[in-house]
Protein backbone atom coordinates (compact mmCIF):
# COMPACT_ATOMS: atom_id res chain seq x y z
CA UNK A 1 0.00 0.00 0.00
CA UNK A 2 1.25 3.58 -1.11
CA UNK A 3 0.51 5.32 2.33
CA UNK A 4 2.39 2.26 4.50
CA UNK A 5 5.39 2.61 2.12
CA UNK A 6 5.61 6.75 2.56
CA UNK A 7 5.34 6.38 6.30
CA UNK A 8 7.98 3.85 6.18
CA UNK A 9 9.86 6.15 3.98
CA UNK A 10 9.68 9.16 6.81
CA UNK A 11 10.74 6.67 9.34
CA UNK A 12 13.34 5.61 7.26
CA UNK A 13 14.11 9.99 6.44
CA UNK A 14 13.77 10.49 10.46
CA UNK A 15 16.23 7.59 10.89
CA UNK A 16 19.04 9.37 8.68
CA UNK A 17 18.41 12.34 10.08
CA UNK A 18 19.42 11.65 13.30
CA UNK A 19 16.02 13.13 14.48
CA UNK A 20 13.83 9.75 14.71
CA UNK A 21 13.89 9.41 18.51
CA UNK A 22 12.43 13.38 18.92
CA UNK A 23 10.22 13.23 16.00
CA UNK A 24 6.60 11.36 17.55
CA UNK A 25 4.35 13.81 16.11
CA UNK A 26 3.35 14.09 12.25
CA UNK A 27 0.64 16.31 12.31
CA UNK A 28 1.03 19.92 11.20
CA UNK A 29 0.44 21.81 15.23
CA UNK A 30 -1.09 24.84 16.80
CA UNK A 31 -0.46 27.95 17.26
CA UNK A 32 -2.70 30.17 19.25
CA UNK A 33 -4.22 33.76 17.97
CA UNK A 34 -7.07 36.13 19.66
CA UNK A 35 -9.40 33.26 18.74
CA UNK A 36 -10.56 31.52 22.28
CA UNK A 37 -8.47 28.60 23.25
CA UNK A 38 -10.03 25.28 24.42
CA UNK A 39 -6.83 24.64 26.80
CA UNK A 40 -5.23 26.39 29.07
CA UNK A 41 -2.89 24.03 29.16
CA UNK A 42 1.15 24.56 27.71
CA UNK A 43 4.08 21.98 26.93
CA UNK A 44 6.71 21.66 29.24
CA UNK A 45 9.60 23.41 28.68
CA UNK A 46 11.69 20.95 27.74
CA UNK A 47 9.34 19.28 25.41
CA UNK A 48 10.08 18.72 21.63
CA UNK A 49 7.55 19.37 19.33
CA UNK A 50 5.24 21.87 21.20
CA UNK A 51 3.04 22.78 18.58
CA UNK A 52 1.85 19.26 18.00
CA UNK A 53 1.00 18.60 21.82
CA UNK A 54 -0.68 22.23 21.67
CA UNK A 55 -2.72 20.94 18.49
CA UNK A 56 -3.72 17.53 20.89
CA UNK A 57 -4.57 20.09 23.56
CA UNK A 58 -7.12 22.23 21.62
CA UNK A 59 -8.76 18.93 20.41
CA UNK A 60 -9.12 17.43 23.72
CA UNK A 61 -10.34 20.45 25.75
CA UNK A 62 -12.25 19.42 28.99
CA UNK A 63 -13.17 15.95 27.75
CA UNK A 64 -12.91 13.47 30.52
CA UNK A 65 -10.16 11.37 29.98
CA UNK A 66 -9.51 10.04 33.57
CA UNK A 67 -9.90 6.50 34.35
CA UNK A 68 -11.21 6.25 30.77
CA UNK A 69 -9.97 3.66 28.44
CA UNK A 70 -8.52 5.66 25.15
CA UNK A 71 -7.88 4.20 21.50
CA UNK A 72 -5.94 6.41 19.44
CA UNK A 73 -6.35 5.35 15.24
CA UNK A 74 -3.94 6.30 13.30
CA UNK A 75 -1.53 7.31 16.17
CA UNK A 76 1.61 7.25 13.55
CA UNK A 77 5.18 7.53 15.71
CA UNK A 78 2.79 7.95 19.04
CA UNK A 79 3.29 10.91 20.60
CA UNK A 80 -0.46 12.03 21.06
CA UNK A 81 -1.10 8.86 22.85
CA UNK A 82 1.89 9.05 24.85
CA UNK A 83 1.11 11.76 25.70
CA UNK A 84 -2.32 11.67 26.91
CA UNK A 85 -1.18 7.97 28.89
CA UNK A 86 1.37 10.38 30.58
CA UNK A 87 -0.43 13.74 31.26
CA UNK A 88 -4.10 12.72 31.40
CA UNK A 89 -4.47 8.89 33.45
CA UNK A 90 -6.50 7.08 31.80
CA UNK A 91 -7.12 3.42 32.53
CA UNK A 92 -5.96 2.02 29.34
CA UNK A 93 -4.43 3.40 26.36
CA UNK A 94 -3.91 1.60 22.86
CA UNK A 95 -2.75 3.34 19.74
CA UNK A 96 -2.89 1.23 16.45
CA UNK A 97 -1.57 2.25 12.63
CA UNK A 98 -1.03 0.72 9.91
CA UNK A 99 2.85 1.68 9.34
CA UNK A 100 5.23 -1.02 11.47
CA UNK A 101 8.09 1.45 11.41
CA UNK A 102 6.64 3.56 12.95
CA UNK A 103 4.86 1.10 15.44
CA UNK A 104 7.94 -0.01 16.08
CA UNK A 105 9.25 3.46 16.97
CA UNK A 106 6.78 3.72 19.55
CA UNK A 107 7.48 0.32 21.04
CA UNK A 108 11.60 1.82 21.45
CA UNK A 109 10.52 5.33 22.33
CA UNK A 110 7.14 5.64 24.89
CA UNK A 111 7.47 4.31 28.03
CA UNK A 112 3.98 5.54 28.43
CA UNK A 113 0.75 3.86 26.58
CA UNK A 114 0.63 0.23 24.20
CA UNK A 115 0.83 0.05 20.65
CA UNK A 116 0.08 -2.43 17.94
CA UNK A 117 -0.31 -2.60 13.84
CA UNK A 118 -3.51 -2.95 12.70
CA UNK A 119 -5.90 -1.23 9.82
CA UNK A 120 -8.35 1.78 10.85
CA UNK A 121 -11.18 0.20 8.25
CA UNK A 122 -11.11 -3.09 10.31
CA UNK A 123 -10.20 -2.38 14.13
CA UNK A 124 -8.93 -5.57 15.51
CA UNK A 125 -11.27 -4.42 18.90
CA UNK A 126 -14.36 -6.20 20.48
CA UNK A 127 -17.28 -4.37 20.21
CA UNK A 128 -17.56 -1.26 23.04
CA UNK A 129 -14.29 -1.53 23.75
CA UNK A 130 -13.19 1.87 24.88
CA UNK A 131 -14.60 5.01 26.19
CA UNK A 132 -12.90 7.55 23.87
CA UNK A 133 -11.37 7.13 20.03
CA UNK A 134 -8.80 9.97 19.14
CA UNK A 135 -8.08 10.44 15.15
CA UNK A 136 -5.60 13.66 14.77
CA UNK A 137 -4.67 14.21 11.29
CA UNK A 138 -5.31 10.82 9.33
CA UNK A 139 -8.51 9.92 8.18
CA UNK A 140 -7.82 11.72 4.68
CA UNK A 141 -5.45 9.50 4.13
CA UNK A 142 -7.72 6.01 4.28
CA UNK A 143 -8.91 4.72 1.67
CA UNK A 144 -13.00 4.35 3.06
CA UNK A 145 -13.21 6.69 5.75
CA UNK A 146 -16.88 5.40 6.30
CA UNK A 147 -15.44 2.11 7.35
CA UNK A 148 -12.81 4.08 9.49
CA UNK A 149 -16.20 5.78 10.90
CA UNK A 150 -18.30 2.53 11.36
CA UNK A 151 -15.68 0.45 12.82
CA UNK A 152 -15.09 3.33 15.56
CA UNK A 153 -18.91 3.64 15.95
CA UNK A 154 -18.68 0.01 16.98
CA UNK A 155 -15.88 0.11 19.61
CA UNK A 156 -17.13 2.82 21.46
CA UNK A 157 -19.22 2.60 24.23
CA UNK A 158 -22.86 4.66 25.09
CA UNK A 159 -21.87 8.01 25.82
CA UNK A 160 -18.31 7.33 24.57
CA UNK A 161 -16.49 10.07 22.82
CA UNK A 162 -14.85 10.64 19.52
CA UNK A 163 -12.47 13.14 19.38
CA UNK A 164 -11.39 13.76 15.39
CA UNK A 165 -9.38 16.50 13.57
CA UNK A 166 -8.27 16.79 10.08
CA UNK A 167 -8.17 18.73 6.58
CA UNK A 168 -11.36 18.68 5.56
CA UNK A 169 -12.69 19.69 1.69
CA UNK A 170 -14.55 23.20 1.94
CA UNK A 171 -17.91 20.55 1.18
CA UNK A 172 -17.20 17.49 2.89
CA UNK A 173 -17.75 18.99 6.58
CA UNK A 174 -21.22 18.59 6.22
CA UNK A 175 -21.81 15.25 4.85
CA UNK A 176 -19.14 13.70 7.41
CA UNK A 177 -21.22 15.01 10.21
CA UNK A 178 -24.36 13.73 8.86
CA UNK A 179 -22.70 10.44 8.44
CA UNK A 180 -21.52 10.55 11.71
CA UNK A 181 -25.26 11.68 13.13
CA UNK A 182 -27.08 8.53 11.29
CA UNK A 183 -24.12 6.67 13.07
CA UNK A 184 -25.85 7.50 16.28
CA UNK A 185 -23.24 10.15 17.37
CA UNK A 186 -24.20 13.61 18.50
CA UNK A 187 -21.57 16.68 17.40
CA UNK A 188 -20.63 18.43 20.77
CA UNK A 189 -17.98 20.34 19.71
CA UNK A 190 -16.82 21.93 16.49
CA UNK A 191 -13.75 24.59 16.19
CA UNK A 192 -12.26 25.65 12.40
CA UNK A 193 -8.93 26.05 13.08
CA UNK A 194 -7.22 26.73 9.81
CA UNK A 195 -5.74 29.96 10.97
CA UNK A 196 -3.84 28.49 13.55
CA UNK A 197 -2.68 25.50 11.69
CA UNK A 198 -1.38 28.02 9.37
CA UNK A 199 0.40 29.85 11.69
CA UNK A 200 2.20 26.88 12.86
CA UNK A 201 2.84 25.80 9.83
CA UNK A 202 4.84 29.24 8.49
CA UNK A 203 6.59 28.53 12.28
CA UNK A 204 7.94 25.08 11.54
CA UNK A 205 7.14 23.44 8.24
CA UNK A 206 10.75 24.53 7.14
CA UNK A 207 12.53 23.42 9.58
CA UNK A 208 11.09 20.07 9.66
CA UNK A 209 11.48 19.83 5.95
CA UNK A 210 15.32 19.13 6.93
CA UNK A 211 14.29 16.20 8.64
CA UNK A 212 12.13 14.57 5.94
CA UNK A 213 13.57 15.86 3.04
CA UNK A 214 14.91 12.57 1.92
CA UNK A 215 11.57 10.47 1.39
CA UNK A 216 12.69 7.68 -0.25
CA UNK A 217 9.94 7.14 -3.18
CA UNK A 218 8.32 10.29 -2.45
CA UNK A 219 8.78 13.29 -4.58
CA UNK A 220 9.42 16.69 -3.13
CA UNK A 221 6.12 17.68 -4.22
CA UNK A 222 4.95 15.16 -1.75
CA UNK A 223 7.10 15.94 1.01
CA UNK A 224 6.27 19.69 0.90
CA UNK A 225 2.16 18.81 0.73
CA UNK A 226 3.05 16.27 3.75
CA UNK A 227 4.00 18.51 6.07
CA UNK A 228 2.35 22.26 4.77
CA UNK A 229 5.62 24.15 3.68
CA UNK A 230 4.33 27.28 2.53
CA UNK A 231 3.96 27.30 -1.38
CA UNK A 232 2.69 23.40 -1.58
CA UNK A 233 -0.61 22.61 -1.98
CA UNK A 234 -2.01 21.55 1.18
CA UNK A 235 -0.68 24.95 2.48
CA UNK A 236 -2.27 26.65 0.08
CA UNK A 237 -5.52 24.51 -0.45
CA UNK A 238 -6.03 25.34 3.54
CA UNK A 239 -4.52 29.44 3.04
CA UNK A 240 -7.15 29.59 0.41
CA UNK A 241 -10.02 28.11 2.40
CA UNK A 242 -10.38 25.43 -0.62
CA UNK A 243 -9.81 22.99 2.59
CA UNK A 244 -10.57 23.65 6.27
CA UNK A 245 -8.85 22.27 9.09
CA UNK A 246 -11.79 21.19 11.25
CA UNK A 247 -11.93 19.70 15.14
CA UNK A 248 -14.93 18.02 16.40
CA UNK A 249 -16.14 16.08 19.22
CA UNK A 250 -18.64 13.72 18.62
CA UNK A 251 -20.75 12.19 21.59
CA UNK A 252 -22.08 8.23 20.84
CA UNK A 253 -26.00 8.99 21.52
CA UNK A 254 -27.69 5.48 20.44
CA UNK A 255 -26.58 2.41 19.49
Amino acid sequence: MRTQRFYTGVDDSLTRAGTASYASFLNFGYVANSKPRRSKLEPARHAFNKNSIRLLYELLGDTPVQGRDVLEVGCGRGGNLATVAEEFYPRVAIGLDLCIASIAHCARVHEFGWFCAGDAENLPFRDRAFDLVLNIESSHSYPCVKKFLEHTSRVLRLDGYFLYSDLFASGEVSARKDYMQDLGFSLIREDDISENVLLSCDEIALQRLQAYARVENASANEVNAFLATPGSLTYENLKSGASRYISMIFRKSSC
